[in-house]
C-alpha cells in the first residue's frame, strides 16, 4: 500500500490557487500542510506516523526525525503525494507530527501543534481510558486556543483505536462522549495498520475542502 493512489491525484488537484499565504513556498509551488497527531497515548500517535512513512513510496517522503523537547521529543515527516504535480498550479506537501512524551509535557504538546492545519485526535476505546481521553481532548482545545486559534474551525479527525479490547466502548458512545461536532471518526487497528490511511486520507480531503473555501473567498469578484 502507498499513498500514491487515484484518490488523493482527484483530491491535489482539485484546486489551482492556493489558499494558505503563510504556507506557501513560491519557489517550489507548494503548499505546506501540518497535520498534528494527538491523543491521551502517545504510542498510538507515533504507530500512526510510523505506519504512514512505512507505506508511502521513499522518493515522495522525508525522513522520519526525532526532535528533542521539553520533557520528550516530537516525531516528524514530510511528503508530497504527487511530486511532480500537473502544471495547473501549487501541490500540497504534508508535514505530519505528534508529541511523545509523559502526558504532563503540556510544552512538547504546544510546540507540536505550532502552525498546524490540521488534527488527528485518538482516542483508546478501553472504557477505563476514557477520562485519559477526554482529559487530552480538553487540553488539545486549550493549546489551540492559546495560538489563537479556534478549534471548532480547525479541520479534524478522530480515530478510535483498541477496539479488540473486551470491552470496548461503542463507537457510538465513544462519539458520544467525545465528538463536539460532525467530524469524521474512523477506527483503526494499529497492529496491522486497518484504518490507518483511511484516517489520512480524510484529515487531507478536510484540508483540501478547507483550502478551496479559502481561495473562494480570496478570489476577485466576477465582473
Amino acid at each position: 500500500m502507498n499513498l500514491n493512489r487515484p484518490w488523493i491525484a482527484a483530491l491535489l488537484f482539485a484546486l489551482a490557487m492556493p489558499a494558505f499565504g503563510s504556507s506557501i513556498n513560491e519557489a517550489a509551488r507548494e503548499i505546506n500542510l501540518k497535520v498534528v497527531y494527538v491523543g491521551a497515548e502517545s504510542a498510538a500517535t507515533a504507530a500512526n506516523l510510523q505506519f504512514i512513512h512505512a507505506n508511502t513510496r521513499p522518493e515522495i517522503r522525508g525522513q522520519l526525525s526525532r526532535s528533542p523537547g521539553p520533557k520528550g521529543e516530537v516525531l516528524a515527516f514530510d511528503f508530497v503525494p504527487i511530486p511532480k504535480g500537473d502544471g495547473r498550479g501549487y501541490k500540497p506537501r504534508f508535514h505530519l507530527a505528534t508529541a511523545l512524551g509523559a502526558p504532563e509535557a503540556r510544552e512538547l504538546r504546544r510546540l507540536a501543534l505550532k502552525d498546524v492545519d490540521a488534527v488527528v485526535f485518538i482516542a483508546d476505546s478501553d472504557p477505563a481510558r476514557m477520562k485519559a481521553n477526554q482529559e487530552s481532548l480538553r487540553n488539545l482545545k486549550s493549546d489551540l486556543e492559546a495560538q489563537g486559534l479556534d478549534w471548532t474551525t480547525v479541520p479534524w479527525v478522530y480515530q478510535f483505536v483498541n477496539r479488540e479490547h473486551p470491552k470496548a466502548l461503542p463507537v457510538e458512545e465513544m462519539s458520544r462522549q467525545l465528538r463536539t461536532g460532525e467530524q469524521p471518526v474512523i477506527v483503526a487497528e494499529l497492529k496491522t495498520g486497518a484504518g490507518i490511511l483511511d484516517t489520512m486520507k480524510a484529515i487531507a480531503k478536510l484540508c483540501m475542502m478547507e483550502m478551496k473555501k479559502g481561495a473562494e473567498q480570496k478570489a476577485p469578484p466576477a465582473r
